[in-house]
């Protein structure tokens, strides 16, 4: 059974895988810094230096407390990729059921589908699911499929490039010689009133 933790930006209640949350930080911890108080930008966690994205100035939403000290600084690792946000407020942790969640309505297009990817029915709300590689434009490593593997094959036996120049070599000359025999022909066929 899936985890998510769920926190707030403005009055939104939002869901975040909890298998990429590494640590949850107060942005005026010691262990934080170099964050300031709104804004993008670098952030020290700890002793690493990690893009950190406050997701209420991404969306357009204002911050839900009057303090903005009181934030907190999520630090996620998502695909090998460390990276931090920067949140209103978190709320809890839960236990969904996979049934829980749904891939969003393909009626959202852009943005949206790639950051909310899917939505969690919970308490009787629909909570979008957060996907930190989308919004910091992480591309998760490709899922190969029968295609790759067998063009993987034909790549190991040789290279495209020198499949291609074998190709030409046998049906350039053969094309070549038919287009020059049509335009001999052409040229020197006997006209009508020569005959």
């Amino acid at each position: 059974m899936p985890e998510m933790m769920l926190f707030h930006i403005g009055p939104y209640l939002i869901g975040l895988d909890l298998a990429d949350v590494r640590n949850v930080y107060r942005v005026g911890d010691e262990a934080v810094s170099s964050c300031g108080t709104d804004g993008n930008g670098v952030c020290r966690v700890g002793d690493r230096e990690m893009p950190v994205y406050d997701v209420s100035a991404l969306l357009d939403v204002p911050p839900a407390g009057p303090n903005p000290a009181y934030r907190k600084v999520v630090a996620l690792s998502v695909h090998d990729r460390r990276l931090a946000l920067r949140v209103d407020q978190v709320d809890r942790v839960i236990d969904v059921d996979e049934q829980q969640i749904v891939p969003t309505p393909p009626v959202f297009r852009g943005k949206s589908l790639v950051w909310f990817p899917r939505i969690l029915h919970h308490d009787g709300a629909l909570v979008p699911i957060l996907d930190p590689a989308g919004m910091a434009g992480i591309a998760p490593p490709p899922e190969p499929g029968p295609l790759d593997e067998w063009l993987s094959g034909v790549l190991r036996e040789e290279t495209v490039a020198a499949a291609a120049q074998r190709a030409v070599r046998r049906v350039l000359p053969d094309a070549l010689n038919r287009s020059f025999q049509r335009l001999q022909e052409e040229l020197f066929r006997p006209k009508p009133e020569e005959r």
